[in-house]
């Protein structure tokens, strides 16, 4: 069975996306029915807290998260407190996602990694 796939490059993170962008990509319905979702070179706009609620409910797809360079020092701060929070969770009733941002502690992206290859739904 193939593996089902979303993948996208944001190339000029300020300039192509607007925060509604985001919020109305979580409204599509089968979304959660892909097995992979890979977002590269996301930009500050992107809506972690909505599409952070969508994770927690999320049992099926992977999700891995790279952040653009260009993220303010309070963005990145905020990330790093929902990487806190997965590496924190004894019990995942969800698929945790991958979260990489410039800045992150090494051991913080490692713990990362490892529960999201490994840790499975409830």
């Amino acid at each position: 069975m193939l593996k089902k796939l979303i993948s996208n490059t944001f190339t000029t993170p300020s300039n192509n996306t607007t925060k509604n962008t985001f919020k109305e990509l979580w409204k599509i319905s089968h979304l959660t029915n892909y097995d992979f979702l890979n977002l590269y070179n996301i930009p500050e706009n992107f809506d972690i807290d909505c599409f952070y609620s969508f994770m927690k409910k999320n049992k099926i797809t992977d999700v891995a998260l790279k952040f653009s360079a260009e993220i303010s020092e309070e963005y990145k701060t905020h990330l790093e407190a929902i990487v806190d929070e997965i590496i924190e969770t004894e019990s995942h009733e969800y698929r945790p996602p991958y979260i990489k941002f410039p800045g992150l502690d090494e051991e913080k992206i490692t713990m990362n990694y490892i529960i999201f290859l490994f840790i499975s739904v409830l």
